[in-house]
C-alpha cells in the first residue's frame, strides 16, 4: 500500500483538485451558448 503519511496530495486529492477546478470553468460558462463552452473546454 502506498505511504500517504508524508505526502498530503494524494491522488485522490489531486484528482478531486481537478475536477473541483473543471467545475469552476463550467460556472462560469453557465450562461454562454453550446458552441462557445465547446470552445472554451477545447482551450
Amino acid at each position: 500500500m502506498p505511504e500517504a503519511k508524508g505526502n498530503p496530495e494524494t491522488v485522490a486529492a489531486q484528482g478531486l483538485a481537478y475536477c473541483n477546478q473543471l467545475f469552476a470553468i463550467e460556472r462560469e460558462l453557465i450562461e454562454a451558448t453550446p458552441e462557445e463552452r465547446h470552445k472554451a473546454r477545447a482551450e
